[in-house]
């Protein structure tokens, strides 16, 4: 069998799809799909046009970073969530709801069990605008951001308030049901697996976006989104287009999953409807659908993600993994990381 006509792909895969199969994937453009350049929330459509021409899928959801917590044991703790401007803030935040409550603030796969256990430290790099790669794909693993992002969470372990999370997604589940952590640092979809998860803590969880890196910066990132493109080799592209467009350009086709789903659409139309406006009973009459609103009408880059994220992402890992469980300096393990990233690609590296 060959590939479907519509291919759902995440924004970590699609460039390096695009890149190593630069026929793989059907030009939207062609098809209509430029006239879609401004519907979408900032960032996103460089990250399905990065060149400006060919248009490689079209965004579904966009996914900003938030700071899930629960409002019970930051009360416990005589902690004001809303207060916390910075990490530097949550720090000190979590030494209190530890001493209090004997939670910790985070959970972090500590050994690199899963691919995705950078996830947070990934959060801190798009908070400040960073990733692993600028924009013309040089590495910027061992940048000022990077040093600064990874010295907070070794800050935070150093304090005993990192669970570990080896295991990954089903640890992580656990955590939910047994209350280990205060802190879900996780995107706009996770709101949907605490209420399906853990259902008998109604009320006690709340949202915000999270505390900036620095005074002053930014609490703002879209941290991943997934597209739907069509298949260069489909001999049904106009078909196939026509269904992309009709899905993912239609606010009540958005406002219906997520209504369903949780998933937060990328098309900025779609939030014109109530489902993102009412209270949410489980969170305790929050509007969360606002809170993210928030978060994607601010000015967000494209970060990118190339073709060697996954060598990237394992180098990452390593390092990380080397700072919470052998005490090593930020700035050597990411200088490392850097330097063999590089030998592996050929890519330059910005210092």
């Amino acid at each position: 069998m060959g590939l479907a006509l519509v291919l759902h792909i995440g924004l970590d895969y699609l460039p390096g799809y695009a890149e190593k199969f630069p026929d793989g994937l059907a030009d939207l453009g062609g098809l209509g799909a430029t006239k879609y350049r401004g519907a979408f929330a900032p960032g996103l459509w460089r990250t399905v046009s990065p060149e400006g021409k060919r248009v490689n899928a079209l965004p579904w959801e966009a996914n900003s970073a938030g700071f899930w917590y629960r409002a019970d044991l930051f009360e416990k703790a005589g902690v004001d969530a809303g207060a916390l401007a910075t990490w530097d803030d949550a720090i000190e935040a979590g030494k209190k709801i530890k001493a209090k409550t004997g939670i910790r603030l985070i959970g972090i796969d500590k050994p690199a069990s899963q691919a995705d256990a950078a996830n947070f430290f990934q959060m801190l790099l798009q908070l400040q605008g960073t990733f692993y790669f600028n924009a013309d794909g040089d590495i910027t693993l061992d940048s000022p951001e990077a040093v600064r992002a990874m010295k907070i969470i070794k800050r935070m372990n150093d304090a005993g308030l990192v669970s570990d999370f080896s295991g990954g997604w089903n640890t992580m589940v656990r955590s939910l049901k047994k209350s280990t952590v205060a802190v879900q640092p996780s995107p706009t979809w996770f709101g949907g697996v605490i209420e399906r998860e853990v259902p008998q803590q109604k009320g006690k969880w709340r949202v915000q976006l999270p505390p900036a890196v620095r005074p002053g910066g930014s609490r703002s990132a879209t941290v991943n989104s997934t597209h739907l493109a069509v298949a260069g080799s489909s001999p049904h592209q106009a078909a196939a287009w026509s269904f992309v467009e009709y899905v993912l350009t239609r606010p009540a086709s958005q406002a219906k999953i997520y209504r369903s789903a949780a998933i937060a659409p990328a098309l900025m139309e779609a939030y014109d409807d109530a489902a993102f406006h009412q209270p949410s009973a489980y969170f305790g009459g929050q509007k969360r659908g606002e809170v993210f609103l928030k978060a994607l009408k601010a000015p967000s880059p494209a970060f990118n993600y190339s073709a060697d994220y996954a060598r990237a992402l394992k180098v990452v890992t390593d390092a990380q993994t080397k700072v919470l469980l052998k005490g090593a300096d930020p700035a050597d393990v990411l200088g490392d990381a850097a330097d063999q990233l590089g030998k592996q690609t050929g890519r330059k590296i910005v210092r």
